[in-house]
Parts: C-alpha cells; structure tokens; sequence
C-alpha cells in the first residue's frame, strides 16, 4: 500500500510518488508519455479523403517559421548573453559612449 498516494498527505499531483523526485526525471517521464502517444497516434491513423489545396503547405511552413522567429524575439537577451559570454558585460555603444566622456 505505500506506492498509492493519498490526499491527506499533500501529493495532489498526476506523477506523485511517495519519495521526492528531480524535474529531470518528472520531465522525462512525461515526455515519453507524450512520445508513446505520438506513436500510437500515427499507427492508428486513418485514410482522410480530403482535399489539401497547394497552398496548405505553405501555410504550415509560415507558421513554424513565424514560431521560430517569435521565440528568438522572446529569447534575445538570453541568446546574446549567450553568445557574448567571454565578452565584457557592457555593449560596444555603451562603452564607446564611456570612452567619449571620460575624453573630454
């Protein structure tokens, strides 16, 4: 009876276990989840006989491109910082800015 998880002890959650699991793990343990039921999906699949006009494809790759351009614009400040990591923590107009004032 330890592996049922009751509510009185606080564990309200889908993947509850009596031991404190890692993110990591719970992560994965969903992620295979959810690949388990991709793959299901696809062999279960059945014929559509519908009609996709040219132009479906199109649209399908403007929509991924416009995910993938919108979550750069979300993650700039993290995909800078990663890129310019070794770099001093000031942009160059900033310090050129600096160099400028302290002349004077």
């Amino acid at each position: 009876m330890s592996g049922f998880v009751y509510a009185d002890r606080g564990q309200n959650s889908l993947f509850a276990s009596n031991n404190a699991e890692c993110p990591m793990k719970k992560l994965l343990r969903f992620l295979s989840i959810v690949l388990l039921l991709a793959v299901a999906a696809l062999f279960l699949e059945r014929p559509a006989y519908a009609y996709a006009d040219p132009g479906t494809g199109l649209l399908a790759i403007q929509a991924v491109g416009s995910a993938l351009v919108a979550t750069g614009w979300y993650l700039r400040q993290k995909i800078f910082a990663l890129l310019h990591r070794g770099s001093s923590s000031k942009p160059e107009s900033a310090a050129k800015s600096d160099e400028g004032s302290a002349g004077q």
